[in-house]
């Protein structure tokens, strides 16, 4: 074997050192190496809902996975050696038109699908991808089981079971030890539902009741406005609830909460992910004061969440508004980091990278994905409660005792 000269060893140094000052510069690291990796392109589909009801949120994560691709491509690409060519369509907050969005965009032999971050939309166009054998990423996981009934699906941000062990963590530390849940046949509803109320019992938390809320795949089964009589309900209780708890999301649920105030009904909603908008507090005003929700992350000084923050501001103009453009950037950082794995934008190579193990340092912290083909990634979660118009950081650590999917 022959050995390297001094030049070279010095070359390399000055290599690794400009390597190591673009990840300290950019506040974000993928790990692996490019050796191996062939010049070339990777072709992302990414299917979100831009337009209807669901685009208040899933436009801002589309947004930051925009950010991360130039970030890679202005690289040189992954590894220096691999560009990224996005395309996004346009769901419409539409089930069928999602299932019409991926049979397109696979049908352009994208090496990998992304998902909205909308539970029933995944499921139809995983349905899809998995007929066709598509390796599909989805920044959101509501759902932990989608991945046992789609091997081709993999998640990245946090689990809807242990995304509702930490609301159940912060609903014992506030006291809530009787709460009344609100359920509905939209599937993300229905999870946060489901999974609030199997980590209640280890919490010390009695559900002490639950309603149904004419909320589905398309929306609010009509005026969305229309809480009138399921506060009346909740008012009228014999044994009165501590907190209400629902997956609703803005501006939905701040309909709700300016319900409750209006029948001068003083128990605090708390809430999942789709709180983590200012819609909450245009929308809800006042009555959503004293509020809590879990999310994906928190912009705590010097994290790599406020780097981020920052960098979005630089490229859109203003702040994310909550921490959903971070799960679309980190989306990107995990196709990123596998393929530099994988040694190749084979996308069996790819997922047999992730199946295998591996932490990602993105935006909103580590993903980490245990190996032993474990699809699901242990991330941190947060609550913020609402506090005089502000979001404020409760709690932030990877949950305890979360529930069996």
């Amino acid at each position: 074997m022959r050995r390297f000269g001094r030049r070279a060893a010095q070359a390399a140094v000055v290599l690794g050192a400009a390597a190591l000052a673009v990840a300290v510069a950019t506040g974000f690291t993928s790990g692996g190496s490019s050796a191996g990796l062939a010049k070339g392109t990777i072709k992302v589909g990414y299917g979100n809902n831009l337009t209807g009801f669901l685009a208040v949120h899933d436009k801002l994560i589309s947004n930051g996975a925009k950010l991360a691709v130039e970030q890679i491509n202005g690289k040189g690409g992954i590894g220096g050696k691999v560009k990224i060519a996005l395309t996004l369509e346009d769901v419409k907050s539409d089930p069928a038109v999602s299932v019409q969005v991926a049979n397109d965009l696979i049908g352009k032999h994208v090496g990998v699908l992304v998902l909205p971050c909308n539970t029933d939309y995944q499921v139809a166009m995983a349905n899809v991808a998995q007929r066709k054998k598509q390796f599909t990423l989805s920044p959101c996981n509501g759902d932990p089981t989608v991945a046992k009934k789609f091997p081709v699906y993999w998640p990245v941000g946090m689990a809807g079971n242990a995304q509702m062990a930490q609301l159940a963590n912060y609903a014992k530390l506030r006291k809530y030890k009787r709460v009344y849940v609100l359920d509905s046949p939209f599937l993300y509803v229905h999870l946060m539902a489901k999974y609030f109320k199997k980590a209640a019992p280890s919490r010390g938390i009695s559900i002490v009741g639950t309603d149904q809320i004419p909320f589905g795949a398309t929306g609010f089964a009509g005026s969305p406005e229309g809480y009138a009589a399921i506060v009346t309900k909740i008012k009228n209780l014999s044994t009165k609830p501590n907190a209400i708890m629902t997956g609703l999301f803005s501006p939905f649920v701040d309909f709700l909460a300016r319900e409750l105030k209006a029948q001068g009904v003083k128990v605090p909603i708390i809430g999942s992910d789709g709180m983590d908008t200012a819609v909450d507090l245009q929308v809800g005003g006042s009555a959503v004061n004293g509020y809590g929700f879990s999310t994906f992350g928190y912009p705590d000084k010097g994290t790599a969440t406020a780097r981020f923050y920052s960098q979005f501001r630089k490229r859109f103009g203003a702040s994310p508004d909550g921490t959903y453009p971070a799960l679309g950037y980190d989306t990107i950082k995990v196709l990123e980091a596998a393929v530099l794995k994988a040694g190749s934008t084979d996308p069996k190579k790819i997922q047999a990278a992730l199946s295998a193990g591996m932490t990602v340092n993105g935006a909103l912290g580590p993903v980490k994905y245990k190996g032993g083909g474990q699809h699901n990634p242990t991330n941190l979660v947060v609550v913020d409660q609402i506090k005089g118009g502000k979001f404020v950081k409760v709690l932030k650590s990877v949950p305890t005792k979360v529930p069996a999917p």
